[in-house]
């Protein structure tokens, strides 16, 4: 039925309704009067719900077909077919115009009706967009109004409050953070890496040796390298090979207390006099291995096992005078000097 017709109807089932008060109607019995209240609160509904507007042909007829059925119950003619119509029809508007209504109504009172509404139960006195739904000005997927971190960058990824994320607890948020597992106890630099004050790739935390030299390649503590372990760090070791047994001196290099070349560690005459020639054991030389040393010895060239005395000469045996020393050559003493023999 269109419009137009459902109208006509109406119009028609109204000048019965007028009829009806004259002659030859009567009240209605009980089960009518409660069928019509019933129809009429129907119809009412969907007037409430913009029926009118939502389902103008439904309403209408629903309208028509109960004053038809109220103007034949009260004349007492057959009326079934029209309660059932008027029914039927204030049900199909009732169900056609319930969505229309909904959808221009505001349940989240938020501004935005229903119908294009995306987030209907946006909380009270939040501020939503076009769509009803709460304001992200930074765009991380947090509203406005539970955003603790309102300009969070694009590339940041966001916990529950909108706040980037700083998953080792450095301060650093990850999306800036080059060093994302840091310890907790290490302080970090604004790229989130441990401090490296001394700059020796150990970062603070671990080193050991806070205040190495920039010229010295360090272990895994921080300190200096000493591979010789003379207590001297190679990057001032002068003698990067000093055997374990040897002491040193402040250069990293095996002490030599007499300065005759050779370390004390090697020498076997530690005292030395200074200006001499030593062997290979840092004792003076000994040609013929008397036990005086050449720079000692007046008799050089003693045969071997000779026992000879501090001056390297053959010694007399126990008890005897030490033999005179030897006579210089030329004339003799007992004879003056300058004289003649008597002549003959």
């Amino acid at each position: 039925m269109s419009t137009a017709t459902a109208l006509r109807t109406l119009g028609f089932a109204a000048a019965l309704a007028l009829a009806s008060g004259c002659a030859g109607t009567r009240a209605l019995s009980k089960a009518d009067s409660d069928r019509m209240d019933a129809l009429t609160a129907k119809i009412a509904k969907a007037e409430s719900m913009d029926g009118r507007e939502c389902a103008p042909k439904e309403l209408a007829l629903a309208q028509g077909q109960a004053d038809l059925a109220r103007y034949r119950a009260a004349r007492g003619e057959p009326s079934e077919d029209y309660f059932q119509r008027a029914e039927a029809a204030a049900d199909l508007a009732t169900s056609k115009a319930e969505p229309c209504w909904h959808a221009k109504q505001d349940d989240d009172g938020d501004g935005v009706a229903n119908a294009t509404d995306k987030c209907a139960d946006t909380p009270k006195e939040v501020v939503v967009d076009e769509f009803g739904c709460p304001l992200d000005a930074d765009k991380d997927g947090v509203p406005d109004y539970l955003d603790k971190c309102a300009e969070t960058p694009k590339e940041a990824k966001v916990d529950k409050d909108g706040c980037p994320l700083d998953t080792d607890k450095d301060g650093v948020p990850d999306y800036l953070d080059k060093c994302k597992d840091t310890p907790k106890e290490a302080k970090v630099d604004k790229n989130g890496c441990p401090l490296d004050a001394d700059k020796d790739g150990v970062p603070d935390y671990l080193d050991k040796c806070k205040d190495t030299p920039k010229e010295a390649k360090v272990d895994k503590d921080g300190c200096p390298l000493d591979t010789d372990k003379d207590g001297v760090p190679d990057y001032l070791d002068k003698c990067k090979d000093t055997p374990k047994e040897a002491k040193v001196d402040k250069d990293g290099c095996p002490l030599d207390t007499d300065k005759d070349g050779v370390p004390d560690y090697l020498d076997k005459c530690k005292d030395t006099a200074a200006g001499l020639k030593v062997d290979a054991d840092g004792c003076p030389p000994d040609a013929d291995k008397d036990g005086v040393s050449d720079d000692q010895d007046k008799c050089p060239d003693t045969p071997a096992g000779t026992t000879v005395g501090p001056d390297g000469c053959e010694a007399p045996p126990e008890g005897a005078l030490a033999p005179a020393p030897p006579v210089p050559e030329g004339p003799s003493s007992a004879e003056p000097q300058g004289t003649e023999p008597p002549k003959q």
